[in-house]
């Protein structure tokens, strides 16, 4: 299901004071889950800057091209599935009361409003018939929501295929919204983990749930931090669900913490995605978890890893010399390739002092 004329329904026009808001949007934040509409509108209203496409509609009309999808909800209104942002525009253009003091500072004549009042709609009967299209244009299209949005879709429509019966259902869910079978699986344990740290340990995972899935999702990318956690490599469906009881709560609650920005400060011990990689590794040394711990200096932290791991760097170094004289000996004889091997091998001796030196200054 590609696009509005593959959905089951009719073109309709509908009265914009009929129109409501969807209260299950997955573009809202999930504690708006089910929120009444003045809730819906403001957040709408601050977040997704709906003054310039308040001034597209009274410059050029409504996008006859585009219509609204709803669905009938109670007492003659209906709620619509996709075009929310546009709808929440067209609520404050006219005043209706859950608007409140909402307004845009632009020029609007009656007029304007007059031909804002039908907007074409395209009318389904459920809001399962539009699921595959809003999961193709938003997930795979190109009108994609944020990792977050997409991530709670995916976990509804996937826990939806399992109750249908299905035996692969991130693969399932995969093909309905034209992505790949990985990327849906990732997108559900990121959400899942999240969910079960809030209403398993009491954790606050409002900040990184809305405003930093996609280092979250980073975060469990790494096999040295999902081991820290004590989440398995899951794949299948049952695998996963059972997986995430296993969590260890003190470190998943550590690991929250770290990703998300301090009050005080606003910002987190882990601060760039790019650290990702280094914050595993912090994790994964004793030390260098206490330091971090205790101090919440992530470089500190990371120098500390990289003072330990100095004996592991010089044997790999080693070895790749006992290749490069392998190779020396077959090489051709040369100026150049005599004076690079003795400049190695002053840094060699350089290298062995500074360890003499270290063990001196110990044993004083």
């Amino acid at each position: 299901m590609k696009s509005v004329s593959d959905l089951r329904g009719e073109l309709v026009d509908r009265d914009v004071e009929l129109l409501d808001l969807d209260p299950h949007n997955p573009r809202l934040p999930e504690e708006l889950n089910g929120a009444p509409q003045r809730e819906l509108l403001r957040y709408l209203y601050e977040n997704l800057v709906l003054d310039e496409l308040a001034q597209s509609f009274i410059d050029n009309g409504f996008f006859m091209h585009e219509p609204l999808i709803i669905m009938p909800s109670k007492k003659g209104r209906f709620t619509v599935l996709e075009g929310n942002r546009r709808l929440a525009a067209l609520i404050i253009l006219h005043h209706r009361p859950e608007a409140e003091d909402l307004s845009f500072d632009i020029e609007v004549r009656k007029s304007d409003l007059a031909r804002l009042r039908k907007i074409p709609c395209y009318e389904v009967k459920s809001r399962s018939e539009v699921y595959g299209f809003l999961g193709f244009r938003h997930i795979g299209g190109i009108k994609t929501w944020g990792a977050e949005a997409k991530a709670r879709y995916i976990a509804r429509e996937v826990d939806d295929a399992v109750k249908r019966g299905s035996k692969s259902p991130f693969k399932d869910v995969g093909k309905r919204v034209g992505s790949n079978t990985q990327s849906i699986r990732n997108s559900y344990i990121a959400l899942a983990l999240l969910r079960y740290a809030r209403d398993e340990f009491s954790a606050d995972v409002k900040t990184l749930q809305n405003e930093r899935f996609g280092v979250w999702q980073r975060a469990l990318n790494s096999p040295l931090i999902r081991d820290y956690i004590g989440f398995p490599d899951a794949r299948e469906y049952q695998e996963i669900r059972s997986a995430v009881r296993g969590l260890k709560e003190r470190d998943l609650k550590r690991v929250l913490s770290d990703l998300t920005p301090a009050s005080d400060s606003k910002k987190a011990v882990v601060e760039d995605s790019r650290d990702i990689t280094d914050y595993g590794r912090i994790l994964s040394n004793k030390r260098a978890e206490e330091i971090l711990s205790k101090y919440k200096d992530f470089e500190v932290a990371r120098q500390a890893v990289d003072i330990e791991e100095l004996p592991k760097r010089l044997e790999r170094i080693k070895r790749e010399c006992e290749v490069l004289l392998q190779e020396l000996q077959n090489a051709k004889a040369s100026d150049e390739l005599l004076e690079a091997a003795k400049n190695l091998q002053g840094v060699v001796r350089a290298i062995v002092g500074a360890a003499r030196e270290l063990m001196d200054e110990d044993d004083e």
